[in-house]
């Protein structure tokens, strides 16, 4: 009784067990035709990317060294007080353009001027007695003494004027050449010490110092009246050595070098800093390349030449360099490459070892599927 109740359930779990078996080997039987099928497609096209390729070439060109520079002004002052006493006038701003002997800062000079005229009085009176006493000493009725007196009052007058001048010229403070006025806070009245820093002076025209400093190992190289580039605030400018210093420093070692060059008014001021350039040595060739063609990794620096395969394919191809020096947005390349050799200059970050490339002018690095042979 109980078993022709469980029958239909038996029954039942068999047709399932059979029809899921069947569903397997169809699916089974399904992907083994794709998978055949797959076989029997041809390969996918390879994929070849698109690149600026150059050769590489020689040229002509001499060591070189970037250092810092600090421009001078050939001209340049710290403007001191020469003596104690109160502002009187001030004639000067700052910024403002000066003349040679213009009055800049005047003291008080009052007690100099008040005893200068008595000074001059004390002059008058003792020329007219002096022109008397002469008179007198040529008919005998005065001593030699009393005119050789008469000299010496005569003289010590225009002493004392010119100790009296001496002081008011200290206490009237003049331009000694044209110039530009730095910063100044001074005001009439104002009491100042001696030695009190007023303001500066900077010397105006197109002519600069650019003092820099080279290593004691090219120091043989650098002469007189050689030619270095300074790099301007972006401007591209020539400079003559003007003065090698004689000794080097003696924590450094390194030589100071003074070059001379014409700056646009107020493109540059003292004290700036500067790159400055400096080629040496004999004239040397060499194999360049661009230097958007190097890349880096920890083993140093590669690039990418292209080879002709026997299908007659471009492939990209690593090889490690070494570089010696830039000129301009060149690299010159001292192992590695030879002069022929044809790299990837545009695109070299986007391959690998044995990828097929070929030659574009690139707008953009993007990557194109193409029949392998193509």
């Amino acid at each position: 009784m109980k078993f022709r109740h469980f029958l239909p359930t038996l029954i039942g779990s068999i047709l399932v067990l059979a029809a899921t078996a069947g569903i397997g080997w169809g699916l089974l039987a399904y992907k083994s035709r794709q998978i055949e099928a797959k076989k029997n497609q041809p390969p996918p096209p390879e994929v070849v990317e698109s690149v600026g390729i150059v050769n590489v070439e020689e040229t002509e060109f001499q060591l070189s060294t970037t250092t810092i520079g600090t421009i001078v002004a050939p001209k340049w002052m710290t403007l001191r007080t020469e003596a104690s006493g109160r502002v009187t006038a001030v004639h000067i701003e700052s910024g403002e353009l000066v003349k040679e002997g213009q009055i800049l800062i005047e003291l008080d000079s009052s007690v100099e001027t008040a005893s200068r005229k008595a000074a001059e009085a004390k002059l008058q009176m003792a020329t007219s007695a002096l022109k008397r006493f002469s008179t007198l000493s040529e008919s005998g009725a005065i001593s030699s003494q009393e005119l050789e007196q008469s000299q010496f009052d005569k003289d010590s007058a225009e002493a004392e004027i010119e100790r009296l001048n001496a002081i008011i010229d200290r206490r009237t403070l003049k331009a000694p050449y044209d110039a530009r006025v730095g910063l100044i806070n001074l005001s009439v009245g104002q009491y100042l010490l001696e030695g009190v820093e007023l303001t500066t002076l900077t010397g105006t025209g197109d002519d600069m110092y650019v003092d820099f400093a080279i290593p004691q190992s090219i120091s043989s190289f650098i002469h007189k009246n050689q030619t270095v580039r300074v790099d301007a605030k972006g401007e591209q400018l020539e400079a003559t050595v003007i003065a090698v210093d004689t000794r080097s420093d003696r924590i450094t070692r390194n030589l100071m070098i003074r070059a001379e060059c014409k700056v646009p008014e107020q493109r540059l001021s003292p004290n700036d800093s500067v790159n400055v350039f400096v080629e040496y040595g004999p004239k040397l060739k060499g194999a360049v390349i661009p230097s958007s063609a190097i890349l880096r990794s920890p083993e140093g620096s590669y690039v990418y030449t292209v080879i002709t395969d026997e299908q007659g394919v471009d492939r990209a191809v690593q090889r490690f360099i070494k570089t010696s020096q830039s000129i301009g947005n060149l690299v010159v390349v001292q192992e590695g490459l030879s002069v022929g050799d044809r790299i990837v200059s545009q695109g070299a970050f986007k391959l690998r070892p044995n990828l097929a490339v070929r030659e574009t002018l690139l707008d953009s690095a993007s990557a194109t599927s193409v029949d392998g042979g193509s």
